[in-house]
């Protein structure tokens, strides 16, 4: 998870310099942080992204273009 996590804020810093030279604006307190996976006793769950303004952690259910999905995937 760790390494899911780094290479996360790697790409979050590609997007930011994209974002400032076409004057985007992201909103990090939309983001949402959810890991899909089988077995959490294998893996670090409590590890999060670091991205500046990203306050929010891990949930165990949220909606994606109007499906809603949980932890499971159910």
């Amino acid at each position: 998870m760790e390494e899911n996590c780094k290479a996360l804020e790697r790409a979050y810093k590609i997007y930011i310099v994209w974002a400032r030279r076409h004057r985007v604006v992201f909103a990090p307190k939309k983001y949402y942080f959810i890991y899909f996976i089988r077995s959490y006793k294998k893996f670090n769950i409590k590890v999060i992204v670091n991205i500046r303004g990203f306050t929010e952690g891990l949930v165990s259910n949220l909606r994606v273009l109007g499906v809603q999905v949980d932890l499971k995937l159910k």
